[in-house]
């Protein structure tokens, strides 16, 4: 049996490449490979990426060499944009297309249909679209189609409209609000069209099966592999925050952490530390000229080294949907973790007893120093997240889900 992937995030970075849309990337692919003989992958790219043969096989063997030998890769240039020229390309297109919009433009064109044609081709029993974008080439051919499953992972139109509106990377995108009712309508269209459709927690599962009126939504939540061990506790009082700083909001949530909540920190415990892990770190504006206490680490790949230096974790995200793997990762290594209520939306951890929940940034500084200052009350809370971690967010279970989803594709 052979099935078919679309997506267009591939991971060019091999080494670099592990931040959340990749880890649950690879939950579907290794799903997928345990029963599958052989795995088409078609992934749409940016204009600029190299697209010659030896390049293509290049990036298969890339693909082969970190996910399996059953992978054939096919990749589709995505079309150039040059940036908005006009007001009307930034703001108004949008309003009535989503394939005018920031990260979806081109994925219904003649092109991107032409590459899901010639993979259709090769007979797949069954379809995987990886988010909302890989949806737009299977809508748009007028082929018949396999089993479409879509994995949707967040809200999109939530979490575009709590950006713009909280957000804005300058004043005038918050008109891109008028966007939402396209993305949405796009988004439902999806979800009627697939076979079965995949949200990373019961909040989003609920949501949407409302508001598309289809039973056919389910929940695959976020995981990871769990370590053997937790991380040993910390003897020092650092408190760190581990993002990938390409996301916005993770940019926002550093700098809220950095300007409003640490100097609340600093005053109660001058010897701790804020440490600040993640790549592309210079997209935060303290980055060249850190605050006292402030370390930023960039890009780490020995996790638990990280992990053990930590005696708080902290997830301070003022926006975004899904859930996030960060919360999962630290409660997987045992560390107490204080987050704000949407940082943690969608994850059933119990707050007081797997984590602290904390609104405003005196009330997020205060758990922070509570917890630095009580070694027990921060083993106790390390110990219940890393129990719960383990019954809810396994990689090898969550897997097994998704694998017997893909055994079974509902009819549309």
């Amino acid at each position: 049996m052979r099935a078919l992937f679309i997506s267009n995030h591939f991971p060019h970075d091999r080494a670099r490449s592990v931040y959340g849309v990749f880890k649950r990337m690879g939950l579907f692919i290794e799903a997928a490979l345990g029963i599958v003989d052989e795995l088409d992958m078609l992934f749409f790219v940016p204009f600029g990426i190299d697209t010659s043969p030896a390049a293509v096989a290049e990036m298969e063997e890339q693909a082969r060499s970190l996910w399996g030998p059953q992978i054939h890769l096919s990749v589709c240039r995505q079309p150039r944009h040059a940036g908005a020229t006009s007001n009307w390309e930034q703001y108004g297109a949008g309003i009535f297309s989503v394939y005018r919009q920031e990260g979806h433009q081109g994925m219904n064109s003649p092109d991107a249909v032409a590459a899901l044609k010639r993979c259709l081709d090769r007979k797949p029993a069954w379809v995987l679209a990886h988010r909302l974008q890989a949806m737009g080439p299977l809508l748009a051919t007028r082929r018949p189609l396999p089993p479409v499953l879509l994995d949707l992972d967040d809200v999109e139109h939530l979490a575009h409209a709590r950006r713009v509106m909280g957000f804005p990377r300058w004043p005038g995108e918050r008109l891109k609000l008028l966007h939402t009712p396209a993305l949405r309508a796009a988004e439902l269209r999806a979800l009627r069209f697939a076979a079965r459709s995949f949200v990373c927690s019961d909040r989003d599962r609920d949501y949407l099966r409302r508001r598309a009126g289809t039973t056919r939504v389910e929940t695959i939540p976020n995981a990871v592999a769990m370590p053997a061990e937790p991380a040993p506790e910390s003897t020092g009082a650092d408190l760190l925050f581990l993002g990938a700083f390409v996301h916005r909001p993770n940019v926002q949530a550093a700098e809220h952490l950095i300007e409003d909540i640490w100097p609340l920190v600093q005053q109660q415990l001058p010897q701790a530390r804020l440490l600040i892990a993640g790549g592309k770190p210079e997209r935060v504006r303290h980055h060249a000229a850190p605050p006292p206490g402030v370390a930023f680490l960039g890009f780490v790949e020995d996790l638990p080294a990280l992990y053990a230096r930590a005696a708080v974790v902290c997830c301070p995200l003022l926006t975004g949907a899904g859930t996030r793997i960060k919360i999962i990762e630290a409660a997987a290594y045992g560390k107490a973790i204080v987050s704000t209520t949407l940082g943690a939306e969608g994850l059933q951890f119990r707050e007081g007893a797997e984590i602290l929940l904390r609104d405003g940034s005196a009330a997020f500084a205060q758990a922070c120093t509570g917890l630095l200052q009580d070694p027990a009350a921060r083993d106790a809370l390390g110990r219940e997240a890393r129990a719960h971690a383990r019954l809810q967010y396994d990689r090898t279970a969550v897997v097994a889900a998704i694998r017997a989803h893909m055994t079974q594709p509902a009819t549309p």
